[in-house]
C-alpha cells in the first residue's frame, strides 16, 4: 500500500462531502464545530486547521504534525468521529504508518485484511467505521491485474496483485451497501475505546507550572495561549545558529521578567525539563533560589530563548497578509471582499445554513460573525505557510488585540507523574496482558452476560477451561493406538509401511544416480594420488636412471657396507633421530669416535634403540634428490638471505678464485650434508 507522502509525526485526513453541501460552508460549519468541542484547546505542535484540497474537487483536507503527542492524533480521530455523526460525509484518515486505526485494532481484524490491500478501504461514516470487503472492486481492476500479470511472467514477481478500488467507487459502495461494509463490532469497540475519554479528557493533558518570563512574553502568552507551544519546540530542536540572538535578547528582555502561571501540554513540559541547557550571560540568576525558584528560572530562560529566536527568526521572512487589524483596516478589507462573487456566494450559503443566527444584517453582531467567515475565508484559500501570519505577526497580534490581558501567578500542577515506577510500568503490562485474555477467552465464547457479577464472570470462565479440557479427554479416550503408545491427530493419517517402502526407493534411487553422476572407482585405486601429483613439501628429485630390485632395498636397510653402493644408490638421510641443527650438549662422542665410525656409514639397529616406523626418515620412493638444483637453491636462498646481488656475487667468486681457493660448487656438497 502506498504510505501518503507526509513527515513521520503528520496526521493527513481528508473529508470527501457525499451530497451537494458546499465545501466552504462545510469549512464553516465543521471549523466551528471542532471550536465549541474543544475551546480554548492547546495543540502540542500544530492546531487541527481544515484546508479546500486542490487535488480533489468535493473534499477538504488537513495536514497536521503532531510532534510527540499521540493523544492529539486520538483527540483528531474523535472530532473527526463526531464530524460524520453531523454531517453527510465520509473521511479517511492515515498517519506516517498507514492506516493506524487498523493497527490499533490489529488484535481483533478479519483474517483477510492486511495493509497492502486496505487501501480506499477504510472510512469513517455516519458515526461508524467501515472497512470495505474485497469482493467490492472497481470495473478496471480486472484488466489492471491482468497487465500487471502479463509483466509479471517477464520478471521475478508472480504474485497476484489484491483487488483494488477507487475513492468514487469506495464512496458509491458505502452508500449504496451500508451494512455490508460495516465493521465488526469488537474491531469498532477497540477503536472506540481508545477515543472514549474525549473530549474530557483533555484537560488532563495540559500541565500548568510556573515560570519566569519577560513581560511581553506574558503578554502574549495571555491572548494566545498557544505561543507557548512553538516556542518550546523551537527551543527543543534549536542549533548554533538559531540561538545567537539569544545573545542579546533584543525583543524580550530578561530584566523585566516576573514569575507567572503557564500553560502548556505535558509533552512540551516533559520536553523542557528533559533539556539541560546554560543560559546566554544575559541572564542574570538570583543568588540564594530554592529548588523551585531555579526550576522556575530555567523553564522561563528556556521559553524565552525559544521566543526570541523564532521572532528574529519571522522578522527575516517575507510577511503574508494579515487578517487582524484595526476597525478601520478590517472595514475597507470587508468591502473589497464585498466586490468579489466568490466571496458574496459563501456568504450566502452561510446564511442559508444558519450560521448568522438569524441577525439583521449589517448589526454589530452580524458584523462579528461576517468577520470570522472572512478570516476563514482568506486562511482556507493560504495554500502554504509562508503566506500565513509569521510568528512576530501573531506575538504582536496578540498584544495589541489583548492590551489588558496579563498572566498572574496561580500556582502549579504537581510534576510526580514525570516519574514512573517499575511496579507502574508491570502493573501496566499486567493490564494489557489481562485484556488479552479477555479477548481471547471472548473470542471462544466465553461471552459476558449483562449484570454477572465478578465471581460468576470468573466461575464461568473456569467451567469453560474444565469443559474444554474434558472434550479432550474424551477425544484421546476414544482415539486409536499402537504398540509404541498413543497416536494423535497428526500421527492417523501416516503410514509406516509405505513410508519405509518408499525411503528403501529413493534410497536405491539415488545411489543409482551418483554413480551414474560420478564412476566409482577400484578397491585397489583407494588412496593412491595421481602421476603427476607433487606435494609443495615434497624435495625436488632428478629422474631416475637405475631401477633397484626389492631385495637391494630390504639389505639397505639392515648393514651394507659403505664401499658396496655405487654412487647411484640411495643416500642415508640427511638428518638423523635427534639430531639438531648446532652443538649437543648431551652428546659425549669426540671427534675420534666420529672418525672411526666413518662419515658414510650407515647406523644399524644395534647402535641405537630400535625406532617407531613413524619416527623414522620416510623415503620417498626409488629416487634420490637431485644435487645440482639443490645447490642452485641453497645458494639462492643464502644469497637472499645475506642481501647479495649480483654484483657482488661475481666479485666474491672473482675473488677466491684469484686466491686459488677451490669452486663454490665443491664446498657445497659438504656443506649441506653437515648441516
Amino acid at each position: 500500500m502506498d504510505i501518503p507522502p507526509i513527515s513521520d509525526d503528520a496526521l493527513q485526513s481528508t473529508i470527501y462531502i457525499t451530497d451537494d453541501t458546499d465545501k466552504s460552508v462545510l469549512l464553516v460549519q465543521i471549523t466551528e464545530l471542532v471550536e465549541s468541542t474543544i475551546p480554548n484547546h492547546i495543540w502540542h505542535r500544530d492546531s487541527f486547521l481544515l484546508t479546500l484540497s486542490k487535488e480533489r474537487e468535493s473534499a477538504l483536507e488537513c495536514t497536521m504534525r503532531v510532534g510527540d503527542s499521540v493523544d492529539d492524533e486520538w483527540l483528531v480521530v474523535f472530532l473527526l468521529w463526531q464530524v460524520t455523526q453531523r454531517f453527510d460525509v465520509a473521511i479517511s484518515v492515515t498517519d506516517a504508518d498507514g492506516q493506524f486505526l487498523l493497527i490499533e485494532a490489529a488484535d481483533v481484524l478479519p483474517s483477510w485484511v492486511t495493509l497492502e490491500n486496505a487501501e480506499n478501504r477504510v472510512w469513517v461514516y455516519q458515526g461508524h467505521l467501515h472497512i470495505i470487503p474485497l469482493s467490492f472492486k472497481s470495473s478496471m481492476d480486472d484488466d489492471r491485474r491482468k497487465h500487471r500479470r502479463f509483466e509479471d511472467d517477464f520478471g521475478d514477481n508472480n504474485k497476484e496483485s489484491p483487488p483494488s478500488i477507487t475513492i468514487l467507487d469506495a464512496l458509491s459502495t458505502l452508500k449504496e451497501h451500508y451494512n455490508e461494509t460495516q465493521a465488526p463490532s469488537e474491531v469498532e469497540n477497540t477503536v472506540l475505546k481508545r477515543i472514549a475519554g474525549y473530549p474530557n479528557s483533555t484537560k488532563a493533558q495540559l500541565h500548568r507550572t510556573k515560570v519566569a518570563i519577560p513581560l511581553d512574553v506574558a503578554k502574549a502568552l495571555a491572548g494566545n495561549p498557544h505561543l507557548v507551544q512553538k516556542a518550546v519546540e523551537c527551543f527543543y530542536t534549536r542549533d548554533a545558529i538559531q540561538l545567537r540572538p539569544t545573545q542579546k535578547m533584543a525583543r524580550f528582555p530578561p530584566s523585566t521578567s516576573s514569575v507567572v502561571t503557564a500553560l502548556m501540554t505535558k509533552t512540551a513540559y516533559a520536553q523542557l525539563m528533559g533539556q539541560k541547557f546554560n543560559a546566554p550571560k544575559i541572564f542574570r540568576r538570583p543568588l540564594d533560589q530554592t529548588a523551585n525558584e531555579a526550576r522556575w528560572w530555567d523553564n522561563g530562560v528556556k521559553i524565552a530563548c525559544g521566543f526570541e529566536m523564532l521572532y528574529q527568526e519571522a522578522r527575516t521572512r517575507k510577511e503574508g497578509f494579515r487578517v487582524n487589524g484595526s476597525n478601520e483596516v478590517n472595514d475597507a478589507r470587508l468591502d473589497a471582499l464585498r466586490r468579489d462573487s466568490a466571496y458574496l456566494t459563501y456568504i450566502v450559503h452561510l446564511e442559508n445554513a444558519g450560521y448568522f443566527e438569524d441577525q439583521l444584517r449589517d448589526s454589530k453582531r452580524w458584523k462579528e460573525k461576517e468577520m470570522e467567515a472572512a478570516k476563514k475565508w482568506i486562511s482556507m484559500r493560504q495554500v502554504d505557510d509562508a503566506s500565513r501570519p509569521s510568528f512576530a505577526d501573531l506575538v504582536n497580534d496578540a498584544i495589541r488585540l489583548h492590551p489588558d490581558a496579563m498572566l498572574h501567578d496561580e500556582g502549579e500542577d504537581p510534576d510526580d507523574w514525570l516519574n514512573v515506577e517499575p511496579k507502574d510500568v508491570e502493573q501496566a503490562i499486567r493490564q494489557y496482558q489481562m485484556y488479552q485474555h479477555e479477548q481471547r477467552d471472548t473470542d471462544n465464547g466465553a461471552k459476558l452476560v449483562e449484570g454477572e457479577t465478578e465471581e460468576d464472570r470468573a466461575a464461568n470462565k473456569q467451567a469453560h477451561k474444565l469443559k474444554q479440557l474434558a472434550e479432550k479427554m474424551e477425544g484421546f479416550v476414544e482415539g486409536e493406538g499402537a504398540l509404541e503408545g498413543a497416536l494423535f491427530e497428526d500421527e492417523l493419517d501416516s503410514d509406516d509401511d509405505e513410508e519405509s517402502v518408499d525411503s528403501e526407493d529413493a534410497t536405491v534411487g539415488r545411489q543409482a544416480a551418483m554413480d551414474a553422476l560420478v564412476a566409482p572407482l577400484e578397491p585397489g585405486e583407494y588412496g593412491k594420488m595421481p602421476a603427476h601429483y607433487r606435494h609443495p613439501n615434497t624435495q625436488t628429485v632428478a629422474p631416475l636412471e637405475q631401477e633397484y630390485d626389492t631385495e637391494m632395498i630390504e639389505k639397505s636397510k639392515t648393514v651394507i657396507p659403505p664401499t658396496s653402493l655405487s654412487a647411484r644408490n640411495i643416500r642415508r638421510p640427511v638428518l638423523e633421530r635427534d639430531k639438531f641443527d648446532g652443538v649437543d650438549s648431551d652428546d659425549e662422542t669426540t671427534d675420534e669416535d666420529d672418525d672411526a665410525l666413518g662419515t658414510g656409514a650407515l647406523r644399524t639397529g644395534d647402535d641405537e634403540e630400535e625406532e617407531d616406523e613413524e619416527d623414522q626418515p620416510q623415503i620417498v620412493g626409488d629416487v634420490e634428490i637431485d644435487m645440482g638444483q639443490e645447490e642452485e637453491e641453497f645458494l639462492r636462498f643464502s644469497r637472499d638471505a645475506l642481501g647479495i646481488d649480483d654484483a657482488t656475487w661475481e666479485s666474491i667468486i672473482a675473488d677466491r678464485e684469484k686466491r686459488g681457493g677451490e669452486p663454490i660448487s665443491s664446498i657445497v656438497y659438504p656443506m649441506r650434508i653437515l648441516c
